[in-house]
């Protein structure tokens, strides 16, 4: 089980422990919880550099994992400074296809007030219209969580409130 951190800077002081040069901290979580901006945020006090998968997504595409250009990942993360903090969606299966291994894995989760805001997405409970902008990357992110499981898996659970 992770170890779950409310913080950025209770994060940032786990990791200062875990990150030596070359090191490779990858975020991961549902889509729209703030994964780049925390890794941008993270690398930048870490003295390291940050990578965005969707910078190799080619765009207006349905699903994700398929259409990342896996040898433009595979240079950016070979040639990117250390620590390099990685974040995207369905993270460890992309990681997987261009053979890198994280050293520290961290997962994002929304939190509302009732809970983890998107806890019934992964289930498949959350509400989908046939045909509706977005459907096939749900189903894809669903079944990459079940799958993988990085809510599971990760070395630290972040909880990004509201």
């Amino acid at each position: 089980m992770p170890i779950v951190l409310k913080e950025k800077q209770e994060l940032v002081h786990a990791l200062y422990g875990r990150v030596e040069s070359p090191s490779i901290v990858g975020i991961d979580g549902w889509t729209g919880v703030g994964k780049t901006t925390l890794g941008k945020s993270i690398a930048e006090e870490l003295g390291g550099s940050s990578y965005d998968l969707d910078l190799a997504l080619t765009r207006n595409l349905k699903k994700y994992v398929s259409n990342l250009r896996m040898s433009e990942v595979s240079k950016a993360l070979t040639e990117a400074p250390r620590p390099l903090v990685i974040s995207g969606i369905c993270l460890l299966k992309a990681l997987a296809m261009a053979e890198i291994e994280l050293d520290v894995s961290i997962y994002v989760k929304h939190m509302a007030s009732c809970g983890w805001a998107d806890e019934d997405e992964l289930t498949g409970l959350a509400l989908e219209i046939p045909g509706a902008s977005g459907e096939l990357l749900r189903r894809e992110m669903r079944i990459y969580h079940q799958d993988w499981q990085p809510h599971l898996n990760a070395d630290y659970e972040f909880w990004r409130m509201g």
